[in-house]
């Protein structure tokens, strides 16, 4: 990571935004239907970003999450990455846990290179108004996937943990009327199917698992999908609004290694594994057969 007094163009990021200005120009003398995509590096490792962006923060209030030391209890020791993509840099231990110094200057880092990707993402929406495109444009801003900022011991994203899995998404439809934030069960590959409903096509349903969310966005209070399918590596999980139930399977012969259930209602930061809590023996049942069909089904 980086944090020298240069431009917001001098780094790819800036960089990027101004080839989206300068298309959205070209796209505006078009006068035609378009879609543009902007792919921000950051906030990933490493952690670059222009002097400004770190000076918002003072170090001094900067904290560490409150379970950075500990893993969950009960937790099953193949669900703790050994984030290895962080380890690949020259100043963090091949072993081990960074210093609580580093630590902090890490999550300072995260903290400016989020801010740096906010600001270039306000020039491109301002570009968007200039160019008088912001009454007819859908807007979409989505992440591909979270970040461990030392929670349980874990840095950077390879874990089916709730830090790296959930993702903020915004959708902005300049024709609706509707306005809010909504916590409806929703997935990354239900933004194609809304896109191509609010666009006015029809999506090829027999091709798509994904399920458009225009319901959602015109109705806050819907609650959105029953289960979400989420897959790392041989980690296989089904999230619910309530439980997030995951299993490590043995890809040879399909045999459970171990799992666990986190009780979302309670402890979303999933302190507590309680897969093996007898109170919770007929949900984890029940979700594991959700999760088998769910499985058999993507493998097929």
């Amino acid at each position: 990571y980086e944090s020298a007094n240069v431009s917001d163009s001098t780094y790819i990021d800036g960089l990027l935004t101004q080839k989206v200005i300068q298309d959205l120009k070209q796209l505006k003398k078009n006068q035609k239907p378009f879609f543009l995509t902007a792919g921000f590096i950051n906030p990933h490792l490493p952690f670059n970003a222009p002097k400004k962006y770190w000076d918002l923060y003072d170090r001094k209030t900067i904290k560490q999450p409150e379970n950075y030391n500990y893993t969950p209890k009960d937790a099953p020791e193949i669900s703790i990455s050994n984030w290895a993509e962080m380890r690949g840099y020259s100043n963090i231990p091949k072993h081990g846990q960074v210093s609580d110094s580093l630590a902090i200057d890490l999550i300072h880092g995260y903290y400016a290179t989020v801010s740096y990707t906010d600001a270039l993402i306000g020039e491109i929406l301002k570009e968007l108004e200039t160019q008088k495109l912001s009454d007819s444009t859908l807007v979409i801003l989505v992440s591909d996937h979270g970040y461990n900022l030392q929670e349980h011991t874990q840095w950077t994203k390879f874990t089916n943990y709730n830090t790296s899995t959930q993702v903020p998404l915004i959708i902005f439809d300049p024709l609706s009327k509707t306005n809010g934030s909504t916590n409806a069960l929703t997935s990354l590959i239900d933004i194609y199917p809304t896109l191509v409903e609010l666009c006015g096509f029809k999506a090829p349903k027999e091709q798509l698992d994904g399920i458009s969310l225009v319901p959602i966005l015109k109705n806050l209070e819907l609650e959105g999908r029953k289960h979400i399918f989420i897959k790392r590596t041989n980690g296989f999980t089904l999230k619910t609004k309530a439980f997030s139930y995951t299993e490590f399977i043995t890809m040879e012969d399909n045999s459970i290694q171990d799992k666990m259930l986190y009780d979302h209602r309670e402890n979303k930061v999933e302190n507590t594994n309680v897969v093996y809590k007898k109170e919770f023996q007929s949900i984890a049942s029940e979700m594991s057969q959700t999760l088998h069909s769910v499985y058999q089904r993507n493998i097929e």
